[in-house]
């Protein structure tokens, strides 16, 4: 099972602080008290040393020599004359009078009892631990040799001051490691909490961009410098690969892209060879059946009607490929649009002052709405061109009697030019394919008398697109309304 950084703090933490007062509690359990006592026969040894090196009868030298040890070290000072007449005693003076051991003593009075055993007198004591009625002492007893004469010298300290010191430190030293031990365990959490919340969300800044999510960044001003390194180092990655990924997904659109306008121009390709192919097969068979009656003198076969039959099939042929190659320069930047400015509502209004009396003569009604002082950048022939296109397409789909209606108007992002007609409406499905190459609306693709080829709104389609603009079809209550919208004049 695996575990978070900020558990694996803590309990290290925890597991440390826990066998430093362990180590502290077996110390002071076990070691406390010999140590202590230690100290204490070292105490007693130094003051007789100092006794044996300094040694008066005075009883105020006395009392200088052992009153610290007396207080600090709680030692008991016991000196006696080799008669048993008691000197010294805890600091009392033998002037003042006090009260001695084993009932009342008056200075200078001797008793052997005062020495206890003259025989545990020795002239190189050394401290022991003795029993005596039921209480451990440590006691050193020895003989000094001085010029006054012979002094025994006793030293004592129970040991059971000692045992109830280390016993009062031991229940101290419980309390303050249970404190410690919870306060450090606490303070481990809380600490690993902060040391690992950089951390963690370093980690999740890693999972989000292995999940390809660069929204979030790393926190980099951890108080950590390899966290803070790590987090500057994860956002730099982030940062790269959204910009290696951004710049993959780019160039797999444009791939996806080229390779839809690839399988498009090679359907069109095909079509385009599919129509040229059957739109020039009935021309040619045309003039292939009349030359050959040419030929062989056929009875009943006017030759100067042969002749006119071959001469207009020759001329649909060349506007057929006339087409074709405007179209193709156009496409292909071969050829250049010559553009200049120009008035584009004077130059409708002179377009359609020359086209209107064509088309009245054939029984439609002629309708214009210009907008004044429209100016275009354009190449005036190709745009009548198209112009011309758009209205033969009228023409074509007209009604009997039906209404043709041209409009110029300014908009937001352009001027448009449309011309509506009354006529069947396009089916929805095919209204976005009038504008491809050899599209006719007679799938069956049969001649008609204009000996259409297809091309008309596709070389519409073609210039406008050359001059930045676009075109479209709308299907209106009566009939169809063709629109083209081209570039607003740049102001200088």
């Amino acid at each position: 099972m695996k575990y978070s950084i900020k558990v694996k703090m803590t309990w290290l933490v925890a597991i440390i602080i826990v066998a430093l007062i362990g180590a502290l509690l077996t110390a002071t359990l076990f070691l406390a008290e010999p140590f202590m006592i230690h100290r204490q026969k070292t105490a007693i040894q130094n003051l007789y040393q100092s006794l044996e090196t300094m040694y008066s009868d005075d009883a105020e030298e006395l009392s200088r020599l052992t009153a610290a040890y007396e207080e600090e070290k709680s030692v008991q000072v016991e000196i006696f004359k080799e008669d048993g007449t008691l000197l010294y005693t805890s600091g009392r003076k033998m002037a003042e009078g006090f009260d001695g051991f084993q009932g009342n003593f008056q200075p200078g009075r001797p008793d052997g009892e005062m020495m206890r055993h003259e025989g545990d007198y020795s002239d190189d004591p050394q401290v022991e631990r003795l029993g005596r009625n039921e209480e451990e002492l440590l006691t050193i007893r020895g003989i000094l040799h001085t010029d006054a004469g012979v002094r025994y010298v006793s030293i004592e300290s129970p040991v059971a001051a000692i045992s109830a010191t280390v016993s009062v430190l031991q229940q101290l030293i419980l309390i303050i490691a249970a404190i410690v031990a919870m306060a450090g365990c606490v303070a481990a959490y809380l600490y690993a909490a902060r040391f690992s919340k950089p951390i963690i969300a370093v980690s999740n800044t890693a999972k989000q961009v292995a999940a390809l999510d660069f929204a979030h960044c790393g926190e980099e001003d951890s108080s950590t410098a390899e966290i803070a390194d790590l987090a500057v180092s994860i956002n730099t990655m982030s940062v790269q690969l959204k910009s290696f990924i951004d710049e993959l997904m780019a160039k797999n659109r444009q791939l996806a892209e080229d390779n839809e306008r690839l399988a498009k121009e090679e359907e069109m390709r095909r079509s385009f060879v599919a129509n040229v192919s059957h739109d020039l097969k009935s021309p040619l068979a045309v003039l292939g059946g009349y030359a050959e009656m040419l030929k062989e003198h056929t009875e009943g076969i006017d030759p100067e009607t042969c002749y006119d039959v071959i001469i207009e099939e020759t001329a649909v042929m060349s506007e057929m490929i006339r087409s074709m190659l405007d179209v193709s320069a156009l496409e292909n930047g071969i050829k250049e649009l010559k553009k200049e400015r120009f008035s584009l509502s004077e130059w409708l209004k002179e377009l359609m002052d020359r086209e209107r009396p064509l088309l009245e003569k054939k029984g439609f009604t002629v309708d214009t709405v210009v907008a004044p002082g429209l100016m275009v950048d354009a190449d005036p022939e190709y745009l009548e061109r198209a112009v011309l296109n758009i209205l033969q397409n009228a023409d074509n789909h007209t009604v009997p009697k039906g209404r043709i209606a041209v409009m110029l108007a300014r908009g937001e992002d352009g001027l448009f030019l449309s011309v509506y007609n009354d006529g069947v409406p396009i089916p929805e499905e095919k209204i976005h394919k009038i504008w491809d190459s050899f599209y006719k609306a007679d799938e069956a693709r049969t001649r008609n008398e204009q000996n259409n080829v297809g091309l008309g709104l596709y070389i519409v389609k073609t210039i406008v697109t050359a001059h930045g603009g676009s075109c479209g079809a709308l299907n209106e209550q009566s009939g169809v309304r063709f629109w083209l919208r081209l570039p607003k004049v740049c102001e200088e």
